[in-house]
């Protein structure tokens, strides 16, 4: 009986699911840098697609603030802080550029406290 040719690992991940929230957004790619503003588009546990100012480098670090309303949390408000890295951007002639970062780390702050 031949043997079953075993298949090889394509090295993709299984992606997180996401979630259609549009909230919005700080983000900076430093902390010397100040704040720019945008919105998610959507979220996963382990990332982010959102509308930015500007174009972004791929692997720039960046850290976001994601204010969540109460709808999202069933809680009430509170923002998610986020450290990270650009993994892909996608840029149009006539709309702001859609950065996808994925999550190193993220914290839920509840409060003023960010």
């Amino acid at each position: 009986m031949a043997r079953k040719a075993k298949s090889k690992s394509t090295g993709r991940r299984i992606r997180a699911r996401r979630y259609d929230v549009h909230a919005p957004v700080r983000y900076r790619t430093s902390s010397d840098e100040p704040w720019h503003s945008g919105e998610t588009k959507n979220v996963s546990r382990s990332g982010v697609l959102l509308r930015a100012e500007a174009l972004l480098d791929l692997d720039m670090p960046i850290e976001l603030i994601v204010d969540l309303p109460p709808v999202i949390t069933g809680e009430p408000a509170a923002a998610v802080v986020c450290h990270g890295r650009v993994v892909r951007v996608d840029s149009t002639f006539d709309e702001a550029p859609l950065v996808a970062a994925e999550f190193s780390s993220y914290r839920i702050v509840r409060g003023s406290s960010q």
